[in-house]
């Protein structure tokens, strides 16, 4: 049984021709000129990685720093030695502490959306693995939360860094990062271009690129 689609959405459609493919700028282009709601709407972009999640090595999770952010509002706690406790309030984090924050998370208590830990607290973080874990707030040093230099890793969060992973499927949705609200045309094709940049960078550094054809490969390397 087809799908039935509203009025509106019918008439968006009518006259696009789905098989043919369009550049990036093109695509954009055209999103922007269909979108005519009073609110913001949001776009959704996927990336067919054909990844094995059943491979740990192909699993995907690592951060990306969007240029123009992602137009939300992320509120950063830090956790760290009493030592380091002055950069972490003037960092720009909205909540900080060392042993006394440790405390409060391990009681319930998390209303932050991202933890950043300096290295020689993560010892007495990680018993936090059963509260942080199942949300995926663990400070993890490949993700970049687990630093040293704690005003420069609140900045780029602050800015627009974010994370990103493979869904069941192993393939990447943006939807969640990218929203058309935020830039005009031209900064959305900057920000799906970083996205672009990313997976050729990731597809570098896999065994697998080894093996790809040398079309495959000068493909990739001008995806961005």
């Amino acid at each position: 049984m087809s799908k039935k689609h509203s009025k509106r959405f019918s008439a968006l459609i009518k006259g696009h021709d789905k098989t043919k493919e369009l550049a990036l700028s093109e695509a954009i282009k055209l999103l922007k000129t269909k979108s005519n709601t009073k609110f913001s709407e949001s776009m959704e972009a996927i990336f067919f990685l054909n990844i094995d999640k059943a491979k740990t090595d192909q699993n995907l999770r690592t951060v990306v720093d969007l240029p123009n952010g992602n137009g939300r509002k992320v509120k950063v706690a830090v956790i760290c030695g009493n030592d380091k406790l002055n950069e972490a309030k003037s960092s720009g984090a909205e909540i900080s502490g060392s042993e006394d924050l440790i405390n409060e998370i391990n009681s319930g208590k998390v209303n932050f959306d991202v933890l950043i830990s300096t290295p020689d607290m993560m010892a007495k973080v990680g018993k936090l693995g059963k509260v942080l874990g199942p949300k995926g707030l663990m400070p993890n040093p490949k993700l970049g939360t687990v630093a040293k230099d704690i005003k420069s890793t609140v900045d780029a969060i602050k800015k627009g860094r974010i994370e990103i992973k493979c869904d069941k499927d192993g393939n990447l949705e943006v939807n969640d990062y990218i929203e058309a609200r935020l830039p005009k045309p031209e900064g959305l094709g900057l920000m799906f271009g970083t996205f672009f940049e990313r997976m050729a960078m990731l597809a570098l550094q896999n065994d697998d690129w080894q093996k790809a054809t040398e079309h495959e490969k000068q493909n990739l390397q001008n995806i961005s």
